[in-house]
């Protein structure tokens, strides 16, 4: 190995091969070794300059003397700020951009399953049982987006298309798409309180920060109105876990479609698989896909070595 030249690491915990294969052949003259254990990329470490990577084993960090530049290949980066291994020095890199398209789809979906009860009608037609019963139109319900990056963008922007009357939340000022009401404030601020009273679907989207972390408690679930759908594709702290099923609990909401959890994968025994009004899914709902992500490591290559800016480059402070 060149010490002109030293390797990039590339780790994904399915798809490695995968990944190095793409990057590869759009960077011909760079050595990309794509490593599949804990012992290879510690082998590596010592020498590495530039990582693209995710989930990578938190202890090799101790061996990252070169270090320079961490891109990851999703949008969290909890993991990382976290892991005091990890030099300060290294600018760390997250995703962005791609997801919202697939996160919308989602939320609209599982909204639409929620208003046509199609948990009752498979389940009628499971036994072949003739049911007809009175849907609920999505069109006119009121959806609140909470966090309104990349993500909640895209969200509100489907979510209008199909009728609904969206209103948005964050932790700092931001604009909604095609106007409409943007709620500002901090977690239990009264403009998070009014924000969720006036909704019929709360949509979560917002990163998972120290400002985040079980940001939706006993308290803003209920000030949900009665009969509300929740909507989880961020990440599972962001919720209060065991407020949430007391809040399902008690019939105060009206169901969940949940992708995210505290603990993944959801243990057997938690009540959230037996809720007939929850949704339960293995965190599907924004995948990360070499096709999707490695254009985005490949810009940011290119502006890494040409010293411009880097793409979705994390501020350590804010957590995102």
């Amino acid at each position: 190995m060149s010490a002109s030249k030293p390797p990039v690491l590339v780790h994904h915990p399915q798809d490695t091969l995968e990944y190095a294969r793409l990057a590869s052949a759009a960077l011909p003259g760079v050595d990309l070794v794509p490593c599949l254990s804990g012992a290879e990329m510690e082998a590596l470490m010592p020498e590495v300059e530039i990582i693209f990577g995710w989930r990578i084993p938190g202890a090799c960090f101790r061996l990252a003397r070169r270090l320079q530049w961490l891109q990851g290949m999703g949008a969290g980066v909890e993991d990382l700020l976290a892991n005091k291994d990890l030099p300060a020095r290294v600018k760390i890199t997250r995703v962005t951009g791609i997801f919202g398209p697939w996160i919308a789809e989602y939320t609209l979906a599982h909204a639409l399953a929620w208003t046509q009860d199609i948990r009752r009608s498979l389940g009628s037609q499971a036994v072949r049982k003739w049911d007809k019963y009175l849907v609920r139109k999505l069109r006119g319900l009121r959806l609140g987006v909470a966090g309104l990056g990349s993500v909640g963008q895209e969200v509100a922007r489907l979510a209008a298309a199909a009728g609904l009357r969206v209103t948005g939340f964050d932790l700092e000022p931001r604009r909604l798409p095609g106007g409409g009401a943007a709620y500002c404030g901090d977690r239990g601020s009264p403009s998070l309180l009014r924000f969720l009273s006036e909704l019929d679907i709360l949509s979560v989207n917002l990163p998972l920060t120290r400002d985040t972390d079980g940001m939706f408690g006993a308290a803003e679930l209920a000030a949900l109105p009665a009969g509300a759908l929740v909507v989880n594709t961020a990440r599972g702290r962001i919720i209060d876990q065991h407020a949430l099923i007391e809040a399902l609990r008690s019939g105060h909401l009206g169901g969940a479609a949940l992708d995210v959890f505290e603990t993944e994968p959801l243990p057997e025994d938690s009540p959230l698989w037996s809720f007939p009004q929850v949704a339960v899914t293995a965190h599907i709902s924004g995948p990360s896909t070499p096709a999707e992500v490695v254009p985005i490591f490949l810009d940011n290559y290119r502006r890494y070595h040409a010293g411009e800016p880097l793409a979705g480059l994390v501020d350590r402070v804010r957590g995102f």
